[in-house]
């Protein structure tokens, strides 16, 4: 399965290598054109994402689906690229055509309700359109936790670990769990840990401890620091405060400020929208 436009396209949003000034150089498309062609690539990635929509709902290939927009407008994938390296590098023009964008998406999906596009786009594809926008943050850092910042254990549950869970924006990120603890010397869990688990769309996940806890009664910081895997898309983020190992029979445990950062490190990097082996513009007409 190729990597969803939308990921990179978020990435590119996100991060700045370099500014540009001045009017499109010849090869790049220019800027009111790209972003017709961004929302129309948008929604042909929700379209072709949906599990379960390619026998249901498509007759053509992805390939042709997106290459139908190409030879809508009358370019080539090495165009697309090399206009999306343009715009990229500068965040906030870019972010300007991407808010653009996100209006025309929504100026759409009315319309597909109440027309029945010619995509013929099910209700579903809008709404995960709306959940993309959700949880899309142009903020390079930002407070996820939204819990509460204190606990008490026992009070607040005898072996309570405070789970934090939550939906990840698809973009590369380090993640800051950070808290202040006192464990007091009649503590008894067993291998007290701070923990986080960063989950990605392939399924797969990474997990990150902190075992260092001192129990002298004394208030202490102490942080874990989680980074995503540069090579894959993340997806979910699941955190333990008080985390024990079996033979735990009670704790006895103070936690506040608790805090969970996210700084923003890196777009994801490629977009493949057909087969390397592919260099033909292909597209299926209806007969």
């Amino acid at each position: 399965m190729k990597k969803p436009v939308h990921i990179v396209l978020l990435g590119f949003l996100l991060f700045s290598i370099a500014c540009h000034s001045g009017n499109a150089p010849e090869g790049v498309i220019p800027k009111d054109e790209f972003i017709k062609i961004l929302t129309e690539v948008h929604i042909a990635d929700a379209v072709l994402t949906e599990k379960g929509l390619y026998d249901r709902k498509l007759k053509d290939s992805t390939e042709s689906y997106y290459n139908y927009i190409f030879v809508k407008y009358n370019i080539n994938r090495a165009k697309f690229d090399k206009s999306l390296q343009y715009y990229g590098k500068n965040t906030e023009e870019f972010e300007q055509m991407y808010h653009q964008v996100i209006y025309n998406l929504k100026q759409k999906s009315a319309q597909f309700l109440i027309n029945k596009s010619v995509f013929n786009i099910p209700a579903i594809v809008l709404e995960n359109l709306e959940e993309q926008n959700k949880l899309f943050d142009s903020k390079k850092q930002s407070q996820l936790w939204t819990l509460k910042r204190s606990w008490s254990l026992p009070e607040d549950g005898k072996l309570n670990i405070i789970k934090f869970e939550r939906k990840l924006a698809p973009v590369q990120a380090e993640y800051v769990l950070s808290a202040d603890y006192i464990v007091y010397e009649d503590d008894s869990t067993n291998e007290l840990t701070m923990l986080i688990y960063l989950f990605y769309k392939d399924g797969s996940h990474n997990t990150f401890q902190n075992k260092s806890f001192v129990k002298d009664g004394k208030w202490h910081k102490y942080t874990l620091k989680a980074i995503t895997d540069n090579k894959k898309t993340p997806n979910r983020i699941i955190c333990k405060m008080a985390d024990h190992r079996p033979g735990t029979k009670s704790k006895h445990i103070n936690i506040k400020n608790i805090s969970l950062l996210r700084i923003i490190k890196k777009p994801i990097q490629t977009i493949p929208l057909k087969p390397k082996n592919s260099e033909r513009v292909k597209v299926h007409r209806k007969k």
